[in-house]
């Protein structure tokens, strides 16, 4: 992918099956994906699950999970549904997270969440 060029999230169409990659690797990409679609850096995260920002670091390269309650408030945060975060499924986006994540510029050998 070039510079300044974005990607789009894939659609789900309706009756297909929802992906479903709760790896660590790929919940940490989506905690990516969500931490820069609002601007944030892993500090700033940190501070809102309470935790380092070397834990958040390794969780999104998918060395660790943040534990339920941590994700709680990362979820609560940025209104986020668990099922996408946890999941990948995008049904419950709302309109205005989904624009944001679609705007993220992605690093070429990043996929968008699954």
């Amino acid at each position: 992918m070039k510079s300044g060029k974005t990607r789009r999230m894939p659609r789900i169409r309706r009756g297909d099956r929802p992906p479903t990659d709760n790896s660590y690797e790929a919940i940490g990409k989506r905690l990516r994906h969500l931490r820069r679609a609002f601007g944030k850096t892993q500090e700033d995260i940190a501070k809102i699950v309470g935790v380092t920002h070397n834990f958040i670091s390794a969780c999104e390269r998918g060395r660790d999970r943040l534990s339920p309650d941590h994700l709680i408030k990362l979820l609560i945060e940025f209104d986020a549904p668990l099922e996408w975060l946890y999941l990948g499924w995008k049904r419950h986006l709302s309109v205005e997270l989904r624009r944001k994540l679609d705007q993220v510029e992605l690093d070429p050998d990043e996929p968008t969440s699954s």
